[in-house]
């Protein structure tokens, strides 16, 4: 019994030493000053868009469905197409372009 404690003893006392001896997680993070800032992209007027922006944060439409009437979202074929797109390409962590 005396031996059992002792195997305990020992096997506790080199765990803590090890957990005290481990580096943080922040050891192994990046910090966010490290990124570079994002890219600025320009907006191009086209024959898609008519001209207009896309929205973040805005729903779109890609034809009336009574929703529009009740001010939840604007009808906009080409920007519904657009964040149809764009969530299905970060779900998938893949982007088609074109």
């Amino acid at each position: 019994m005396k031996k059992l404690f002792k195997i305990s003893g020992i096997a506790l006392i080199v765990g803590l030493i090890a957990f005290l001896m481990m580096p943080s997680p922040s050891a192994f993070s990046t910090p966010i000053e490290d990124f570079p800032p994002a890219e600025t992209i320009a907006f191009v007027p086209n024959e898609q868009n008519k001209g207009e922006k896309c929205l973040p944060a805005t729903l779109y439409y890609s034809k009336s469905n009574g929703y529009t009437e009740l001010g939840e979202g604007i009808v906009n074929p080409f920007c519904a197409t657009l964040h149809k797109e764009l969530k299905k390409s970060n779900r998938s962590g893949k982007y088609r372009h074109g």
